[in-house]
């Protein structure tokens, strides 16, 4: 796996909202993103209108090597 659980998408329970990171597990990523930082690409392809199915879908059709993946990071409340 990618090291990471997400959330949101098109028709989720909560509305329509970003594809956005929900878990993360051990790994590089953990050190970088945090929980609810938004996926806007991964390889060049939009994350937006997808279901967070397609968009998982997507992901696990991704072969070793190089990934981008694209984050928006969540705004920090004061």
């Amino acid at each position: 796996g990618l090291g990471f659980n997400i959330e949101g998408g098109l028709n989720s329970p909560l509305g329509h909202r970003p594809i956005s990171i929900k878990k993360l597990h051990r790994g590089v990523f953990c050190a970088m993103w945090h929980i609810g930082d938004v996926i806007v690409s991964v390889n060049g392809t939009a994350m937006e209108g997808m279901t967070s199915v397609q968009a998982w879908n997507h992901m696990k059709t991704l072969t070793d090597g190089e990934i981008k993946i694209l984050v928006l990071k969540k705004k920090k409340m004061n």
